[in-house]
C-alpha cells in the first residue's frame, strides 16, 4: 500500500503545491533571472563597444555582433567608426593653446638673447678702451675700423679727416667730455668686415677725464699733495646703447660706467694738436 505523503493536505492543496512543483517553479524562477541578467550584460556591452551610426536618417543603432581582434567596426552604410567632432575641436583647442603660449614666449626668448648679447659686447668693450687709455697704448690701429666718428670740442673726427691711425684714436678719447660713436669690436665673427658693417651693433662712447683735484679728495696741506695732483686722474668711460641707424642714441637706452685712476704724467705728444697720453 502506498503511503500518502500529502495525506495531512487537503486534495487540493496536494494538487496545488506538490513538492515537484515547487521545485520546477523555483528552477524556472533561477532560470529567468539568469536570462534577464545576461541580456543585461549583453545590452550593456553592445552600448559601451557599439555607438551608434549616424546616416541620412538619423541615428541608428548598430546591430549586435561580434568584436574581432584587429578588425574594424562598421556601420550599416561601410563607414569607419572614427573621433566625433566634439573630440576634434577639444583636441585643436589644446594645440591652439599650446602654440599661444610658444609663440608668446618665444619674442621674450629672442629678446633676453639679445640683451645678453648686447651686455656682453659691452663689457669686453668697454674694459678694452678703458686698458688703451689708460696705457696710452698706441699701435691699436685695428680701432679705425669700429670707430666711426669722435666729437672733441665742437669738432666731428672721421676716418681721414682727424684721425688715421689707432694712437690717434686714443689722443681723442683722452680729451675730455669727448663722445665718439663704435662699433662692437668684439662679438661674432659674422658680423666683421665692410659688408657686415651696418648689422654690426653700435654704441656710444663718453669721455671724461677730471684730476684728482676736481673730485675734492686731496688735502693740499699735505707735502705730497702737489705730486698727487700733477699725477693723478680719474679716466671714466660711460657706455650708451643702442644707437640707431640714423647716428641718433635710442630714447631708450641702456647705460654702462667704466671707472679707473691714472697714475702718471701727463705729456704732449706730437700725433695731434693739444693731444695728451697717459703714460704711468
Amino acid at each position: 500500500m502506498k503511503t500518502n505523503l500529502h495525506s495531512g493536505l487537503r486534495p487540493s492543496c496536494a494538487k496545488l503545491c506538490p513538492v515537484a512543483s515547487v521545485a520546477q517553479t523555483f528552477q524556472s524562477a533561477v532560470s529567468f533571472v539568469q536570462n534577464c541578467s545576461r541580456r543585461r550584460e549583453e545590452a550593456l556591452f553592445s552600448l559601451k563597444f557599439e555607438p551608434p551610426h549616424v546616416g541620412c536618417y538619423g541615428a541608428l543603432p548598430l546591430p549586435h555582433g561580434r568584436l574581432k581582434t584587429g578588425a574594424t567596426r562598421r556601420g550599416r552604410l561601410g563607414f569607419a567608426a572614427g573621433f566625433t567632432m566634439i573630440e576634434v575641436a577639444l583636441a585643436l583647442a589644446v594645440i591652439a593653446f599650446a602654440l599661444v603660449a610658444i609663440l608668446q614666449i618665444l619674442p621674450l626668448g629672442m629678446e633676453i638673447q639679445r640683451d645678453n648679447r648686447q651686455d656682453t659686447i659691452i663689457n669686453h668693450d668697454g674694459a678694452y678702451l678703458l686698458e688703451a687709455i689708460r696705457h696710452g697704448a698706441q699701435g691699436m690701429d685695428d680701432l679705425t675700423n669700429y670707430v666711426d666718428s669722435i666729437f672733441v670740442n665742437g669738432v666731428t673726427n672721421t676716418f681721414g679727416n682727424g684721425y688715421t691711425t689707432g694712437s690717434n684714436i686714443v689722443v681723442l678719447l683722452t680729451q675730455t667730455n669727448a663722445i665718439a660713436a663704435v662699433r662692437a669690436i668684439s662679438g661674432s665673427a659674422a658680423t666683421k668686415g665692410e659688408p657686415m658693417k651696418e648689422f654690426t651693433m653700435r654704441y656710444q662712447v663718453l669721455s671724461q677725464i677730471r684730476p684728482m683735484t676736481m673730485l675734492g679728495t686731496i688735502d693740499t696741506n699735505m707735502p705730497y699733495a702737489a705730486a698727487l695732483e700733477e699725477s693723478l686722474h680719474e679716466v671714466r668711460l660711460v657706455l650708451r646703447w643702442p644707437v640707431r641707424p640714423d647716428g641718433q642714441l635710442s630714447p631708450i637706452a641702456n647705460q654702462q660706467v667704466f671707472r679707473t685712476v691714472v697714475s702718471g704724467t701727463v705729456e704732449t705728444n706730437g700725433l695731434m694738436n693739444a693731444a695728451i697720453f697717459y703714460q704711468p
